[in-house]
């Protein structure tokens, strides 16, 4: 009789440890359940203000808008030309006054050469790709026209790194197979007479205007009409 009372007394300790258990779970589960809603209503009220606040902006002018984005954008101006290169420049513009020419300065390859293949495919890009981000420093044209009779590449000590060598090897190859002529100078010593030499002119001096004629060979320029169909 004893043992049954004793298992009857034990039943009823588990069974309202458990029920603690069921209710002290429920109350932690309530508990996490009001933080979330809670948690959710900050949210909620948090987002409203933010459209709130977005809705007030909007009703700023666009100008002003504008301004305020163009101010934050990090550029700002800079020379085209070094101090050596404008030295250079100035050499080079007096030798083209002297013979009907014009210079130009830092000119796109690719406005100079085009990729001789079609567009959309993967060769395009590729070979695109070597030319669309270089530019040449100097070109003399005719001044009539501006057909490029000289491309002049102004080296300073960079040029000995072994990558800039290969890009002047390549710059060079890729002129010359369509048709300019290009020369690489270190200054502007001696600079009449290598020009006058690298451009075949011939001087035809008389005692009153020393009178130049041109005898350059023009580059030999890609023509669309001409393609074999």
């Amino acid at each position: 009789m004893r043992k049954t009372e004793n298992f009857s007394v034990i039943l009823k300790v588990l069974y309202y440890a458990f029920a603690v258990i069921v209710i002290v779970i429920a109350v932690i589960l309530y508990e996490a359940y009001k933080k979330k809603k809670a948690e959710e209503k900050r949210k909620f009220y948090a987002a409203m203000l933010e459209m709130a606040k977005a809705k007030e902006s909007d009703k700023s002018s666009p100008e002003t808008d504008k301004e305020e984005e163009s101010a934050k954008l990090p550029y700002r101006p800079k020379y085209l030309l070094t101090k050596n290169e404008l030295y250079f420049y100035k050499h080079l513009k007096r030798f083209a006054d002297d013979n009907n020419y014009t210079v130009l300065a830092k000119v796109r390859l690719a406005d100079l050469i085009e990729v001789s293949v079609p567009e959309n495919s993967k060769e395009f890009f590729k070979y695109f790709a070597k030319i669309r981000s270089k530019h040449i420093d100097f070109m003399l044209c005719e001044r009539e026209n501006l057909s490029p009779q000289l491309i002049i590449e102004l080296n300073d000590s960079s040029h000995n790194q072994t990558d800039r060598k290969e890009r002047d090897d390549f710059v060079k190859t890729v002129l010359e197979k369509a048709g300019y002529k290009i020369v690489f100078l270190a200054g502007a010593e001696n600079l009449n007479e290598i020009l006058i030499n690298k451009m075949e002119i011939s001087l035809l001096q008389n005692t009153d205007n020393k009178e130049k004629k041109v005898e350059a060979k023009k580059p030999e320029l890609y023509n669309p009409e001409k393609e074999e169909i």
